[in-house]
């Protein structure tokens, strides 16, 4: 069995005023590896503690960390943070074997809700292996009408999904991976556009796009 982490980026919605992309991104992780990948990650943030300062226990959240918003604005960000902070995650997802999948959409304001468009795609890419998705709790019942409906429509099959359960990021340091990962898609969307943040350091921003392009990711682009 595989366990599988979602975060997005962007908004899901399609009225004026809202984000041009949507991002949803999936980390799946053997359950054999989980302890060893869980471990791995406590000591990556414990070393960028020690070494640089970034306090393990804060939250991980890498627009609000690009931007310098709080809580990061009251914290001396070391120069190196990100670039170290992205290597150590990606070479500690290779060698759980963990995979990335990366649904980008660019939204038509006449197509369907991104969020659905995406979702259903991801729970059918699991091979048959039944997991557990844990995402924000805002999203659980949303998420569960949608995952009913495609079961209905027969687009999923019923042990592709265990459960969907609601885990604060805060409580989840592999959301905040998938939260680093949907931004870092989020942004490569963005750059293309022309549309970064000019607060946002480029170096920074390369660092995030550096992610991307990982042997265990796969990145799908979706019009909805």
């Amino acid at each position: 069995m595989d366990i599988a982490y979602m975060d997005e980026s962007g908004d899901d919605g399609i009225a004026e005023g809202s984000s041009p992309f949507f991002v949803l991104c999936k980390v799946r992780i053997p359950a054999a590896n989980w302890t060893v990948a869980a471990d791995g990650l406590e000591s990556l943030r414990r070393g960028l503690d020690d070494e640089l300062g970034f306090t393990a226990e804060i939250e991980l959240h890498a627009r609000p960390l690009l931007l310098r918003k709080h809580p990061y604005r009251e914290m001396g960000i070391h120069p190196g943070l990100v670039e170290r902070l992205c290597d150590g995650v990606s070479a500690l997802l290779l060698s759980a074997e963990a995979s990335v999948a990366i649904w980008c959409v660019e939204k038509n304001k006449g197509g369907p809700l991104p969020l659905e468009a995406v979702l259903v795609p991801a729970m059918a890419s699991s091979n048959g292996s039944p997991r557990v998705i844990f995402s924000d709790t805002g999203r659980v019942g949303v998420m569960r009408r949608i995952h009913a409906l495609a079961l209905a429509r027969g687009d999923i099959d019923r042990g592709v999904i265990e459960s969907i359960q609601g885990l604060s990021s805060v409580s989840s340091p592999f959301v905040q991976v998938a939260d680093l990962y949907a931004t870092a898609a989020y942004l490569s969307m963005a750059r293309e556009g022309g549309l970064l943040h000019a607060r946002m350091k480029i170096g920074e921003v390369m660092s995030l796009l550096h992610l991307l392009s990982g042997p265990n990711l796969m990145m799908n682009r979706v019009r909805a």
